[in-house]
């Protein structure tokens, strides 16, 4: 059950807290929404349908996945609940606890907001 409060990831890649759920007809930005359907508001403003929720949580923390980017930072290992930083050199190894995340970037976001040079398809 998602519970106002908690932290909702989607298949877009948006994470933001959920601060309403609605269950009875109401029309919000030209969203008009069927009594049968609980609608899912993210950040206030966004409707959200509960089939485009990937992941909730109450902790920030449990919803970043490999390859998003917190505070800048490109995540690349996540061990017992806690993600990490890795330069590849083993010097430049950072390990984010919730209180220290100030951004995230998910990779679907990255990956949509990308210009691509030439025939680069990845």
């Amino acid at each position: 059950m998602i519970e106002v409060g908690e932290y909702i990831r989607t298949k877009e890649g948006e994470i933001g807290k959920l601060t309403k759920t609605t269950e009875e007809p109401e029309v919000d930005i030209g969203i008009a929404i069927m009594p049968e359907v609980t609608a899912y508001w993210l950040n206030q403003h966004t409707y959200v349908e509960e089939t485009d929720i990937t992941k909730h949580s109450k902790n920030i923390i449990d919803l970043i996945e490999i390859g998003d980017y917190v505070n800048g930072l490109v995540i690349n290992l996540i061990l017992d609940g806690k993600v990490y930083h890795d330069a590849h050199d083993m010097l430049d190894v950072y390990m984010f606890e919730e209180k220290d995340i100030k951004t995230i970037l998910t990779h679907e976001m990255y990956e949509q907001n990308c210009y691509k040079i030439g025939d680069y398809d990845e």
